[in-house]
């Protein structure tokens, strides 16, 4: 066989090489779209699907998440609620969706807090009010500290870190002998009276702080929640308020700036405590009796004004209502499981936030025991 045969022979072969190569590429590249669509139908899959319907009704494109009670504005709350959901179902793409936008929306103080409320119908100017809500700080921090912890990201971390020091630092007072926690930079320091919302008190979320923040603080707060828990028991019920007012003395009264009322704010706080493992029967008992009234009655109010022991002539939504049934089943020994309610079709963000909040406590308590 001369050269040029030879050559022509070795090209044949190459090309048929060549060709086996592509097609076996061209598979591996089918396979791997197949895998990768198929892993994310398998995520899909895992989302709950009350996460997923939270994400559709409350969650935009673009990471704001909507407060349909409040003419649809948002708060730093609900920005930290919604990337609490995500890293609870490992949903790191609608996390940072949401973390971006608060991000660039509400971030914009002269130090790490959010600014509380961003307006959706002042095009202009959405955030007229720079003021910090420290419960939206917190959650979000939180948020921050699960999901570098969950996905190995550093800058998550590094950033609750950032946010957790300036509130250590600058959101809390030593007053009446306690470490207690500001609701806000601006507005809440009376004289020498301080304007407190117990709610804001995230004991579960204490815990995380000293562990990226290591500091007394967080164990003082903790403290000094169990202790305005048990001062606050107002009207027949013995409820803590929505708002508090306490006196250099430690004395703690009803706020005369806010209804004297156990309502939105305060229905968090038996949450709180269950969600920490905090079961002191005399901390949860107050609910329990409110459980037991109502629920003959087939009925539970809205709200409960503490001054004079009247009610909402309206009922409770469903997120609220299943926090009573959770503190009331956590002192009877009852089956959690029957007290998860659900996030339906006909919830605000408000109740389909505590019914997320309530089953994510309870998934996190059980599995706490287990491992346990």
């Amino acid at each position: 066989m001369d050269l040029i045969s030879a050559l022509r022979t070795r090209y044949r072969s190459y090309l048929l090489i060549a060709a086996i190569v592509g097609i076996i590429s061209l598979l591996l590249v089918q396979f791997e779209q197949y895998v990768q669509t198929n892993d994310v139908e398998k995520a899909d899959q895992h989302l709950s699907s009350d996460w997923q319907l939270y994400k559709r009704m409350f969650v935009t494109a673009d990471g704001r998440v909507i407060d349909t009670g409040n003419n649809n504005n948002s708060h730093s709350e609900g920005q930290g609620w919604g990337m609490l959901f995500a890293v609870k179902n490992n949903d790191q793409a609608a996390f940072d969706t949401i973390w971006h936008w608060t991000k660039e929306n509400l971030q914009i103080r002269q130090d790490p807090l959010f600014a509380w409320c961003w307006n959706a119908h002042n095009t202009t100017r959405p955030i007229s009010d720079l003021n910090n809500a420290t419960d939206g700080d917190l959650y979000i921090a939180w948020a921050l500290t699960r999901a570098g912890r969950k996905w190995g990201k550093s800058e998550y971390t590094n950033t609750a870190i950032t946010i957790v020091k300036h509130t250590r630092e600058f959101m809390t007072r030593r007053h009446a002998g306690m470490t207690v926690l500001l609701p806000g930079s601006e507005g809440f320091e009376k004289d020498e009276h301080l304007l407190l919302n117990l709610s804001y008190w995230i004991f579960p979320a204490f815990k995380e702080f000293a562990q990226i923040d290591p500091s007394p603080t967080w164990d003082e707060l903790h403290n000094s929640g169990i202790d305005l828990i048990n001062k606050t028991r107002f009207g027949q019920w013995e409820l803590p308020s929505d708002w508090i007012v306490l006196s250099p003395s430690g004395q703690v009264e009803l706020s005369e700036d806010f209804p004297p009322r156990f309502s939105y704010d305060a229905i968090r706080v038996p949450l709180a405590l269950f969600w920490a493992d905090i079961s002191e029967q005399k901390l949860l008992e107050p609910y329990k009796n409110l459980s037991d009234h109502f629920s003959r009655l087939q009925s539970t109010p809205a709200w409960i004004n503490l001054e004079d022991d009247s009610v909402a002539p309206y009922q409770a939504s469903e997120g609220f209502t299943g926090i009573i049934a959770l503190a009331n089943a956590a002192q009877t020994d009852g089956e959690l499981k029957t007290t998860e309610p659900h996030v339906t079709e006909d919830q605000d963000y408000y109740s389909a936030s505590l019914v997320m909040l309530t089953r994510q406590a309870i998934e996190e308590t059980q599995h706490h025991e287990t491992k346990n």
